[in-house]
C-alpha cells in the first residue's frame, strides 16, 4: 500500500500566471543562486529526498507524523498526512524501509529541483492488526517517480511531490 501513498500524491498542481506589467525601468532583483553545480544539487537533493523517505517510512511504521513537516511540502506532505490516517483508520501499519536508487537531475533552478528516482519497496510490507500482510504476491516492487523539490525560505530543500513516472520505466 506504500504505492498508494506514492499514487495517491499525484495530483495536479494549479499554476499561477502574473498578469500584471513590469516597470522596465526597475532592475530585477540580483538572485544568489542557491546551488553552485549540478553536482552540489544533486547532492543536496539526495540529502533531502532520502530524509523524506525516512520520515514516511518511520510515519507509516508508527502512524505517527513524526518529522514529516520537517521534511515535506505541499502534495507530499498532504499525501502522507492522508496514507497515515487511511493505514489507522484500516488497522494497518508498514513494517520494513524503502531504499532509494538511480537518482538524476531531471532540472534544477534556485527554487525548484526535480529528480528521476527509483523506489524501491521490496523491503517493506503492509500488515494488519494481526501481523498479516495484506499485500497481494508479485506486486511491483519497482516504480520510477518524478520527484520535485522546493526551496524554503532558509535555503532548506523540502519534498514538494513525488509522483509516478508514466514515460519509458528507467529503474
Amino acid at each position: 500500500m506504500r504505492v498508494l501513498a506514492v499514487i495517491g500524491v499525484v495530483l495536479l498542481l494549479a499554476g499561477c500566471v502574473q498578469t500584471g506589467t513590469k516597470d522596465a525601468s526597475t532592475p530585477a532583483p540580483s538572485v544568489t543562486p542557491v546551488f553552485a553545480s549540478e553536482e552540489e544539487a544533486l547532492a543536496a537533493a539526495e540529502e533531502a529526498y532520502a530524509a523524506y523517505q525516512a520520515a514516511a517510512d518511520q510515519a507509516l511504521q508508527s502512524l505517527t507524523t513524526g518529522d514529516l513537516e520537517s521534511v515535506a511540502t505541499g502534495v507530499a506532505l498532504d499525501g502522507a498526512l492522508k496514507s497515515i490516517q487511511s493505514f489507522v483508520a484500516k488497522g494497518q501499519r508498514q513494517i520494513g524501509s524503502s531504499t532509494i536508487d538511480t537518482l538524476s537531475i531531471a532540472r534544477f533552478d534556485n527554487t525548484e529541483l526535480q529528480l528521476y528516482a527509483c523506489l524501491d519497496l521490496s523491503t517493506t510490507d503492509i500488515v494488519d492488526a494481526q501481523g498479516n500482510s495484506v499485500l497481494s504476491e508479485g506486486r511491483t516492487v519497482r516504480y520510477p517517480l518524478i520527484v520535485t523539490l522546493v526551496v524554503d525560505a532558509n535555503e532548506k530543500l523540502l519534498v514538494e511531490s513525488e509522483e509516478v513516472w508514466t514515460g519509458e520505466n528507467f529503474c
